[in-house]
């Protein structure tokens, strides 16, 4: 478990920047490289070399060598080993990061409400985007739009910092994937929030687990599909 620190950086500092992209980066694709980090962060590699050893410096950042790669093709025997980056527990617990997740099959103002009510409890918005099959094993059909279209969909909301596919057997396994701070439910989400937070007790994740108050009168998903299936009706 990351060490949740209580010496957090401030927003606005070159710190938080980095470890917030190298938090992202790592989430979707494991260690980073110095050329990935400088695309997300707009610096060249000479900044983002100078700002990695000095984040080294403080503890927040781990480098590690992967193995040289064979390259018989070009006449050489390898090319490496490459350097990857990923965040230490002390510059882990520098963030906190907040997860929610639903369906997100027709976005409208309630779940932006949402959003920007869970990205202001923290540093970072993971939103989890239910599977096509979850969606048709609770719910009983088949998403209007399919888990890319939807992931990227929310992926376009400048409030959410990185959306995700959700695990198709366990919520939990991609809770203790994200391993948030905040697991912030949906004023109207069905989450049992007692049960939920044994569960997470049982696996040993220390998320706090908060109930969002945002709620905008008359938008649910469900009754603006039921809207359109009437005015379907009348056509």
């Amino acid at each position: 478990m990351p060490v949740r620190s209580d010496d957090r950086l401030d927003n606005s500092s070159w710190e938080k920047r980095y470890l917030k992209a190298l938090f992202l980066l790592q989430l979707e694709n494991g260690p980073v490289e110095m050329t990935e980090l400088a695309r997300e962060v707009g610096e060249s590699s000479i900044e983002v070399g100078v700002a990695l050893s000095r984040l080294m410096d403080m503890c927040c950042v781990v480098k590690t060598l992967e193995a040289p790669i064979t390259v018989p093709d070009e006449g050489r025997s390898s090319v490496g080993p490459r350097e990857r980056f990923t965040l230490s527990e002390e510059g882990r617990g520098k963030l906190l990061v907040v997860m929610t997740g639903g369906v997100f099959d027709i976005l409208h103002v309630g779940h932006l409400s949402s959003f920007e009510e869970g990205r202001g409890l923290g540093d970072l918005l993971i939103v989890v985007i239910a599977r096509d099959s979850t969606v048709q094993r609770l719910k009983h059909r088949t998403p209007i739009n399919n888990e890319s279209q939807r992931m990227r969909l929310v992926n376009a909301l400048s409030v959410v910092d990185l959306a995700v596919l959700g695990d198709e057997d366990n919520f939990l396994n991609s809770v203790e994937k994200i391993d948030p701070d905040i697991i912030a439910v949906g004023y109207d989400q069905a989450h049992n929030t007692n049960k939920l937070k044994e569960d997470l007790r049982l696996r040993g994740l220390k998320a706090r687990v908060i109930r969002l108050e945002s709620h905008i009168p008359g938008i649910k998903s469900s009754k603006i599909l039921s809207r359109i299936q009437d005015a379907n009706s009348l056509n």
